[in-house]
């Protein structure tokens, strides 16, 4: 039950469970903005790490990701959107997310 880095939320660009440690740290920043219609976009990126100590953390070792995505608002009463991003990471992986609903 180790803490992992990555997944569709948090530092998106890392496949979940590729790092794993008893201690996780992570920055995430969003910017979202109207496009026309009910689509919007969006441009993300984060910081992060895991590790077996706390001390063990070290600003040179930190992971980093960011993106781009759309959103496509579906249910506007609910603000059920239908997200697409793509993220791009520091080990020069590409992943693409597609979720519906939102991602907090």
């Amino acid at each position: 039950m180790l803490t992992q880095l990555g997944g569709a939320s948090m530092m998106r660009g890392f496949v979940q469970d590729k790092y794993r440690d008893k201690h996780y740290a992570a920055f995430q920043t969003e910017y979202r903005f109207p496009m026309f219609w009910r689509i919007g976009g969006a441009v993300f990126g984060s910081v992060g790490d895991v590790s077996s100590k706390i001390s063990n953390f070290n600003l040179s070792d930190l992971k980093k990701a960011g993106g781009i995505g759309l959103r496509v608002n579906i249910e506007k009463k609910q603000h059920i959107n239908l997200r697409i991003d793509i993220a791009h990471n520091s080990d020069k992986e590409t992943n693409l997310y597609i979720n519906l609903l939102e991602a907090f």
